[in-house]
């Protein structure tokens, strides 16, 4: 059976978190059994909530989770819409989760007020004499990790599944090999863009961004980049993609 992981109800919500109320609502949509378990941190491959367990493999992120369930379960989530409406709602969803998301983050923690109604709660579980030292050290450490978000995203292969990371890594390594065989490329510079690994030539210009990511493991090439002939004939229309086979 699957279990997912959270910290259970609070603030008259069945989950403090909205990724995890996200994920619970995928499961509830899936209609497959489920059941839910207090969090450990040691669990937890992020770190965080959500994740579950389904037989033995950990899972963490909801779209993560999301993934599991279409790829395991053939569980169909498109709602019969067509590609088109998909990629439209998918940019939404990256734009709220990646971008909009720490504005809440920083109403939520770092506005006085609304710290002393929510998340100051967090903390009631801890000694008396705990709360206001405990709850002020998080205050001023989700205050740090905030601006660092804001000024320089970090780039991480950890928090994709295993199976996921080493086909991507093996993909970045590709990109590595071309870039350093090929002629006018220069340094490569590596970054995130729209919460996705990507390489851009900054010493020279040449080329165009490239990003990587877990949608059967693609790669993303911008509409203005021109390809070779070969390239364009055999899989370009809108979208260049490079897909690995299992």
């Amino acid at each position: 059976m699957i279990t997912l992981y959270s910290s259970g109800p609070m603030f008259g919500l069945p989950h403090p978190s909205p990724f995890v109320i996200k994920a619970d609502v995928l499961l509830k949509m899936s209609g497959l059994e489920y059941r839910e378990a207090p969090m450990t941190f040691s669990g937890a491959p992020k770190g965080k909530v959500p994740y579950i367990s389904d037989d033995g493999m950990v899972f963490g992120d909801s779209f993560f989770i999301r993934r599991h369930l279409e790829t395991k379960y053939k569980i169909d989530y498109s709602g019969g819409y067509n590609a088109e409406k998909l990629a439209l709602g998918w940019a939404i969803e990256r734009m709220l989760e990646e971008h909009l998301y720490f504005l809440g983050v920083y109403e939520r923690w770092l506005v006085d007020e609304n710290f002393e109604k929510g998340p100051r709660q967090f903390f009631n579980m801890a000694p008396i004499s705990g709360h206001g030292l405990k709850s002020r050290l998080i205050w001023n450490g989700c205050g740090a990790d905030f601006s660092l978000r804001l000024q320089m995203p970090k780039l991480s292969f950890s928090t994709y599944p295993k199976p996921v990371r080493e086909r991507l890594l093996a993909l970045r390594q590709v990109i590595f090999d071309v870039a350093r065989k090929t002629p006018g490329v220069g340094k490569l510079e590596e970054a995130l863009r729209w919460g996705q690994p990507s390489y851009l030539t900054p010493e020279t210009g040449s080329g165009s961004t490239i990003r990587i990511d877990h949608i059967k493991l693609t790669l993303f090439i911008q509409e203005m980049v021109k390809l070779r002939p070969e390239e364009r004939n055999a899989s370009y229309q809108k979208t260049f993609r490079a897909e690995l086979q299992p």
